[in-house]
C-alpha cells in the first residue's frame, strides 16, 4: 500500500482496515526506525524516499487522522490564502515539514463546495473512470444487471446527485444572504 502513493502523507488510521491500531503503530515504527519512512508529525508519515509533501496532503491527512472536514479558505477576491484550511474541527496550527498550516473553525455549510466546483469533480470523477476502464465493459455490465437493479441503481444516483445539488444550492443561498438563514422580513 505504501507504494500506490510515494508522495502522499499517511496515518495509522489509513491502514485500520489491514489490523489493529497498535499494530498499524507498531509497524510504522519499525518502518521509521529501518529508514523506510519519515515521521513528519506525531502520527504523520510519508516515504522517505519520496519529494517533501504538499501542504495540502499534510492537511488532508491531519483532517483524516482527526476527523475533520476542511476546505481550503478564499479570500475576498476567491483565491486561496496560504494555508489555511476552513474546519469542522477546532482553531489550530501545526508547523510540519517547514509549512505553517492553520485551521479555522467553520459552520458546515461553509465547508460545501460551491455548485460549480461540484459539477466539474463529478464529470472529471466520471471521465477518469471510463478512461481506466477496457472498451465495452460498460455495455457488458448494462447487459449483465438484470433490469430492476438497473432502473433501481439508475433512481438511487439520480437521488444522491438531486440530494447533492439540493445541499449545494442551500449553501450558496446561505452565502448570498450573509449566512443568517432568514431571508428577510422573517423572524429568528
Amino acid at each position: 500500500m505504501l507504494e500506490e502513493a510515494p508522495s502522499k502523507v499517511f496515518h495509522y488510521g489509513d491502514f485500520a482496515g489491514m489490523s489493529t491500531p497498535g499494530a498499524c503503530r507498531i509497524a510504522l515504527k519499525r518502518l521509521c526506525d529501518s529508514g523506510r519512512v519519515q515521521r513528519l508529525f506525531s502520527g504523520l508519515y510519508r516515504l522517505a524516499d519520496s519529494s517533501l509533501p504538499h501542504p495540502e496532503a499534510i492537511a488532508s491527512a491531519l483532517a483524516r487522522k482527526f476527523g475533520w472536514l476542511i476546505r481550503p479558505e478564499e479570500n475576498e477576491s476567491g483565491s486561496v490564502s496560504g494555508h489555511c484550511y476552513l474546519s469542522s474541527g477546532p482553531y489550530r496550527s501545526y508547523e510540519i515539514a517547514g509549512f505553517r498550516l492553520e485551521f479555522r473553525h467553520a459552520a458546515q455549510r461553509r465547508l460545501a463546495a460551491p455548485q460549480s466546483v461540484v459539477r466539474e469533480r463529478l464529470h472529471a470523477l466520471s471521465e477518469r473512470v471510463k478512461a481506466r476502464l477496457p472498451e465495452g465493459v460498460l455495455e457488458k455490465l448494462h447487459r449483465l444487471l438484470p433490469a430492476n437493479y438497473r432502473t433501481r441503481l439508475k433512481d438511487e444516483v439520480e437521488q444522491l446527485v438531486s440530494l447533492g445539488l439540493m445541499l449545494v444550492a442551500e449553501n450558496d443561498n446561505a452565502s448570498i444572504d450573509g449566512g443568517h438563514g432568514a431571508s428577510e422580513g422573517e423572524s429568528r
